[in-house]
């Protein structure tokens, strides 16, 4: 009897224990999407999702406005 790949079994878990049809992994690594998709037991439908650049911009200069302030407090 072949052994399911850990990958599978966990999701497969997961789903069950939540009650949910799907899992979301939302990892960002290429290679770990074309490994999930070579798992026969798993359904995987990628999903791309796309940023508003205004709303990384925020992000990004909230980030430094937080860390500068931070500095600054500890100097």
């Amino acid at each position: 009897m072949a052994q399911k790949p850990p990958n599978a079994v966990v999701f497969k878990a997961m789903a069950e224990v939540s009650g949910k049809s799907f899992v979301v992994d939302s990892s960002k690594l290429p290679g770990r999407l074309s490994y999930l998709t070579t798992l026969k037991d798993l359904d995987v439908y990628p999903v791309h999702l796309v940023r508003e650049p205004k709303g990384q911009i925020n992000s990004v200069v909230r980030k430094q406005a937080a860390s500068s302030s931070i500095s600054s407090a500890m100097s």
